[in-house]
């Protein structure tokens, strides 16, 4: 935090020091000539402060230190450009929604090189996470009577469709994997470690009742007549739905109702040509 605020500092002296100029070109009557020296000042200086921003500890701690920079930043030069060109007779605001519309695609571009890599193999969440954390920050503009949101969730749509596919063939991938490799025995918990609780937590989501396939024994276990295969699907898969949920938006609607359906239709297909028709028979077997 102390880092941000000594580069805010720093962005702020070299705003004052190129506010006279503007000044001197408005007492001119130059107002497009100072709307854009200003605003040019302002775009170099929050370019020089986002690339003193270090690639330090996780990818969401990054992102948030990028997105509390550079939309507290924008946010401020539009109080300051209020503040500058309050007086002039011509309208200078579409200047700076102009200006804010190309440093956010500057802003994307850097986000995304971070969050959506070509062959990148961030887990899942991540991505999500991110996403989240830009547009939380992205709500600062509104102090400036700007929603950028929909302008935001229009150029991280390329790297969300992505992701989203990425993430969807590698579920499907490992689905057939683990069905090749499958033995399709119950799963074995103990009573006390907890992963019984995870699991029907995980299931009640999507009102499934965990209690009608345990299988209690008289120790410490508890049988899942459940295969190590479906319940590792189940929980991918809703790694996968918790994170396209906070990269939704209406244009990954359709990809994302395919994406569920398929995966859904893979997943039965493999236990199909597996022969599991039906949840597994507990047996005396550990």
């Amino acid at each position: 935090s102390s880092g941000i605020n000594a580069e805010y500092g720093g962005m702020y002296a070299h705003g004052k020091a190129s506010k006279k100029p503007v000044k001197q070109l408005l007492l001119l009557e130059k107002v497009t000539q100072a709307t854009s020296l200003f605003l040019r000042n302002k775009s170099t200086s929050l370019k020089s402060c986002i690339r003193r921003i270090k690639m330090e500890g996780t990818m969401t701690l990054y992102i948030t230190k990028l997105s509390q920079t550079f939309f507290s930043t924008v946010a401020a030069v539009g109080t300051d450009f209020k503040a500058v060109f309050n007086n002039t007779e011509t309208g200078c605001l579409p200047a700076y929604v102009a200006w804010v519309e190309s440093e956010l695609e500057w802003f994307v571009a850097m986000f995304s090189r971070q969050v959506f890599p070509q062959g990148s193999v961030v887990g899942h969440g991540v991505a999500g996470e991110c996403v989240a954390i830009a547009l939380k920050h992205a709500e600062q503009l509104s102090s400036n009577g700007l929603d950028m949101r929909f302008l935001l969730h229009r150029l991280l749509h390329p790297g969300i469709a992505e992701t989203l596919k990425r993430d969807h063939i590698q579920i499907m991938e490992a689905s057939q994997l683990r069905a090749k490799e499958e033995y399709w025995k119950k799963v074995q918990y103990s009573r006390q470690s907890g992963e019984t609780k995870q699991l029907d937590d995980l299931l009640k989501t999507y009102n499934v009742d965990l209690s009608k396939y345990c299988v209690t024994a008289g120790d410490d276990r508890i049988y899942i007549t459940l295969s190590h295969s479906v319940i590792s699907f189940v929980r991918s898969f809703h790694s996968y739905l918790q994170d396209a949920k906070k990269m939704y938006n209406v244009r990954v609607k359709k990809q994302l109702i395919d994406s569920i359906t398929s995966c859904l239709q893979f997943q039965a297909f493999q236990l199909q040509i597996c022969g599991v028709t039906v949840p597994i028979a507990p047996d005396d077997e550990s």
